[in-house]
This record gives C-alpha cells, sequence and structure tokens, in this order.
C-alpha cells in the first residue's frame, strides 16, 4: 500500500522469517558479507534478497556492499540516513574526524559545514565521497597515527573519534583545504589562542607528520602576537628545510620568512596581543 503522497509505507516486520533473522543479527550497519553469513545462501541469492528487502523499505542500501537497517517506526525508510558519523567509521573504520568538522564541535567556529571531513589510512577513491544524502571531504595518509591527540565521545553506543582542539589546529596548518582554507584556519588558530592550551599546541606541532603546519604555525603564532619566546624557539629549530606556501592553493609568488621556511603568499589580518 501507498499513502496518498505516493510514498511506500515502512512494511510491517511480521514477514519472512529470513528477513527477521537478519535484522536481529546484523549490527545497525553491514555487509551483503555478512548478511550471506547469516542467510547460509550464496552471494547472487544474498544480493537479490538484499534488493528486494530494499526496496521494500526494511533496510537501506547506503554503498556497494553496505547496507543500514531502517528502524520500523521510520515512514520514509528511501530517506532513512542514520548517524553521518556512524556511517563514515563503518565505511572507514581507521578515521578521525577534523578540519571544519572537528572545528566546530570545539567552538574554533561558528560557521556550519555541511560536508564532513576525515582523515582516514583506510584506501579511498576519491577525496571527495557522497554517501546517501551527505558529502565527506578525505584525506588519506597510509601511516596514520592515532596515538595522540584523539578525543573519543559516544553518539549512541557508538564510539567515534574526533580530533581535539590542538590536533585540528595542526591538521588545518598541514593540509587547509580541511579547514576551508588557510585564512579559515588562521581563524581557528585565533580562537584557539583565546581559549586553549598552547603549549599543548607547540608539543603536539613536533609529532605531526607534516612539517608546513609547524612552519604555518610559527609564523601564524608571531603573527597573532605570541610572546612566549622559548616556545617559538623551540618551533624554530624543528622545521625542516625547504620552503613552504603559507596557502598551498595560491599562487606561489610573495616574500619570504626565511625564520620558518615559509613563502608569504596570501595576507592574514593579525590580531596582535601581549
Amino acid at each position: 500500500k501507498k499513502k496518498g503522497g505516493g510514498e511506500a509505507l515502512m512494511p510491517s516486520l511480521d514477514g519472512p522469517k529470513e528477513i527477521r533473522t537478519l535484522l536481529a543479527q546484523t549490527p545497525e550497519i553491514f555487509t551483503n558479507k555478512q548478511a550471506q553469513e547469516i542467510l547460509s545462501l550464496p552471494k547472487d541469492a544474498t544480493n537479490r534478497k538484499l534488493a528486494r528487502w530494499a526496496t521494500a523499505g526494511y533496510i537501506r542500501r547506503i554503498k556497494n556492499g553496505i547496507y543500514l537497517q531502517v528502524p520500523s517506526y521510520i515512514e520514509k525508510p528511501q530517506k532513512w540516513l542514520g548517524d553521518e558519523y556512524k556511517l563514515a567509521l563503518n565505511i572507514w573504520p581507521n578515521s578521525y574526524f577534523t578540519g571544519w568538522t572537528s572545528a566546530n564541535h570545539w567552538g574554533l567556529t561558528e560557521q556550519v559545514f555541511r560536508t564532513i571531513v576525515l582523515i582516514t589510512s583506510d584506501r579511498v577513491r576519491t577525496e571527495n565521497e557522497s554517501i546517501v544524502a551527505t558529502k565527506f571531504l578525505i584525506k588519506r595518509i597510509r601511516n596514520l597515527d592515532l596515538s595522540w591527540g584523539i578525543a573519543h565521545e559516544w553518539r549512541d553506543g557508538f564510539k567515534v573519534s574526533i580530533a581535539n582542539p590542538s590536533r585540528t589546529i595542526m591538521d588545518v596548518l598541514a593540509y587547509p583545504e580541511l579547514g576551508g582554507g588557510i585564512q579559515l584556519g588562521a581563524e581557528f588558530l585565533k580562537a584557539y589562542i583565546d581559549d586553549f592550551n598552547i603549549r599543548e599546541l607547540v608539543k603536539y606541532a613536533s609529532k605531526h607528520a607534516s612539517g608546513s603546519s609547524l612552519k604555518r604555525l610559527g609564523y601564524l603564532l608571531e603573527l597573532n602576537g605570541y610572546r612566549h619566546l622559548a616556545d617559538l624557539d623551540e618551533l624554530s629549530k624543528k622545521i625542516s628545510k625547504g620552503v613552504v606556501p603559507l596557502d598551498p592553493l595560491r599562487v606561489h609568488s610573495g616574500f619570504r620568512i626565511m625564520k620558518w621556511n615559509l613563502l608569504v603568499n596570501t595576507k592574514i589580518e593579525s590580531d596582535q596581543r601581549s
């Protein structure tokens, strides 16, 4: 049956024994391989059943070979998405959220971005992925170190990994595109200076895999009037050879700051403070 608007009603859970078994034994997000093992059917037969059940509204196909259970109370199962964070970590399990996503989470920006940013060591086809109605911006780092700068939060019984404020800043300075560009990244840093521990940020700087983040950090701290010379000296001693642009997305022309091996190719408004 259909409602007057044409949307299919959620089927009753008094349906076939197979679908009840599947829903009872799979997690909220599951694969066709898991379904095949539970149903004890060949791959092709399992896929045909999953396709029928997705059409009926019991489940929703969210990516090739990955399905989402649809709660029985949902009236429009074809629009059901669930929790985007849980969805992402089921598809890319070796990941954490960062960039403008974690910046917004920690109050480093009031801007709201629809695209969710994460860093992963899992294989991805492209940096821009769309899963159902959700867009993701993904940075792949093969040797991903998750031993520092990661906070864990629980969302409906599911542990979510998110960059803490210090790692958020270092990620955005290393890969400005994850923060919407170096201009926004500099704004995140200003907010960080007001509310968080700069000494922790300086300590984390040497842990980050990207040497460019350290160079940008040192310059931007000085630009904003940070006066702890011991910290700045510690940073300057750790910078690598080679000059990097302040904004890697702009033309590489401007003036050089040799102390930080940085090419200043865009203007950042300073926020001098004592």
